[in-house]
Parts: structure tokens; sequence; C-alpha cells
């Protein structure tokens, strides 16, 4: 981190004062937490620990309404960060230790990776928001 922090309110070429916010961990929630405050107008850094390039394990992630229609307030369009109208599934049902029941499933709709997911969001931050942080703080 910087051995010098950013002081939280900062003045404007007016000589009003904008309140500076960090967010401490970036991942989906705190990418799009710092897109939002930056349109309302706050002076956001975002400090990351994993690169932007690393891969996240895990299976899809379902979007809601509620999660595309922030994502569609945010200028951010459904082909950038959903690869197929639909993703088929493998369920598998274990009991000791053994497969019980394999269930293929279909499931339509809005379905995404963390990778896509993050990569359309950081995509729309602007330079200097979000940092890069590794290692654990002094």
């Amino acid at each position: 981190m910087d051995s010098n922090p950013a002081p939280a309110v900062r003045a404007t070429g007016a000589g009003r004062r904008r309140l500076h916010i960090a967010v401490i961990g970036g991942s989906l929630t705190g990418t799009v937490t710092a897109l939002l405050l930056g349109r309302a107008g706050f002076d956001v850094t975002v400090y990351e620990a994993a690169p932007t390039s690393a891969p996240r394990g895990g299976g899809l992630i379902g979007l809601e309404h509620t999660a595309l229609d922030v994502l569609d307030r945010l200028g951010i369009a459904q082909r950038e960060f959903i690869a197929y109208d639909s993703e088929t599934i493998l369920q598998v049902a274990i009991r000791d230790r053994k497969p019980q029941q394999t269930l293929q499933r279909t499931y339509p709709g809005r379905n995404t990776t963390w990778t896509l997911l993050h990569r359309a969001l950081a995509a729309r931050v602007p330079a200097g928001v979000l940092r890069k942080e590794c290692g654990s703080p002094a």
C-alpha cells in the first residue's frame, strides 16, 4: 500500500470537497461498488489482492434480474459476460462416497463465470481506481 495514503476528503476545482472512499477487496462486488460510487460523484480507490487475469474456480454464477438490472445501468451488455444462452450441467448425487444418481440439466438464462463478469466490470473502472495489492499490510 501507499506509505502516504490519499486524504479522505479532496478539494475540487470549484472549492467543493469530495469524499474519497477506499473499497478493500475488489472481486465482483467491490468493482460494482466502485463503479456505482464513481457515478455518484465520489473519488474511489479499489484495493484488489488478486490480479485481474487470475481465473477463479467454481461453477456457474446465475444472475437474477436485480443483478442484470445493475449491470445494464452500468452500460455492460450481456454479450460481454454471458458466453451461452444456456448451460448444460451434470448433477451427481453421492451417497456413501459413491455416485447414486446422475442427471443432466440445462439451465436457460443468464449464467456466467467470475472471470467473464470481472473482465467486463474491470474494463469500465477508470484508470488508477483499481490497485493490485499483493501481500499482507505492514
